[in-house]
């Protein structure tokens, strides 16, 4: 997903920033430092306890309430802190899918020897593997033929659907799917397809997604069809 421009976001969204900001510190120090931050903020904890005990005559009664305060106090800061560590870890409030993809190619003799183009069909569908409802507002797939030139790969787009902008969708329910299947004239010449799929979440965001898929050999039979690729692709 891209970020916006950095000037006009500072102008305009500064406090939206400085925000993101601090919950971008504080996820990397309860993911990436969570033993240290324990013991540091158990050693304060304490600490601060026995600086207020330490200045008051205590009997031995109210002593021993204190201690089991204090173990109170950090079995529920601990607590805490491990819930919002595995908040972070976890993310279940945040977008989760998954491409489930499906690929057969008839080749250009099974149309007859002459003929310069093959079928190429996909499916596609987008699984919501998350808690949440998937904001989905819009799709749009590319193909590309694949070119190897020397040592340079190179992509020559061949289809577009939609041909411009994107394809209207609807929000996807938690374990449920969105689908996309189409069927495409795909030319002769071409060994390996790079499927991209682009998907628009609320506010313009967008993921994507892509796979390299090598054509069928041509069959040795008029109208005999190949399964080139049926696959789960993880996001």
């Amino acid at each position: 997903m891209a970020d916006a421009g950095r000037l006009p976001a500072r102008i305009s969204y500064g406090g939206i920033l400085w925000r993101d900001s601090l919950v971008k510190w504080l996820e990397r120090l309860v993911v990436r430092r969570f033993p240290q931050l324990s013991l540091a903020l158990a050693v304060l904890f304490i600490a601060a306890v026995s600086a207020v005990l330490w200045k008051k005559a205590v009997t031995l009664d109210q002593l021993s309430k204190a201690v089991d305060s204090i173990l109170k106090g950090l079995a529920i800061l601990l607590g805490a802190l491990w819930s919002l560590n595995r908040y972070f870890t976890t993310r279940t409030d945040y977008p989760q899918l998954r491409v489930d993809m499906a690929v057969n190619f008839v080749p250009s003799t099974a149309f007859g020897k002459d003929s310069l183009y093959g079928l190429l069909s996909y499916r596609l569908d987008i699984v919501n593997t998350g808690k949440t409802l998937l904001p989905v507002t819009g799709y749009c797939v590319e193909l590309a033929n694949v070119i190897l030139s020397q040592e340079a790969v190179a992509y020559e787009k061949f289809h577009r659907w939609p041909e411009s902008g994107m394809h209207s969708a609807n929000p996807i329910e938690p374990g449920s799917w969105g689908a996309i299947s189409e069927a495409v004239a795909c030319p002769k010449d071409v060994l390996a397809v790079n499927l991209y799929l682009d998907v628009e979440l609320e506010g313009k965001r967008h993921w994507t997604w892509h796979r390299i898929i090598p054509a069928a050999p041509e069959p040795t039979q008029p109208g005999q069809s190949v399964l080139a690729a049926r696959e789960p692709a993880n996001s």
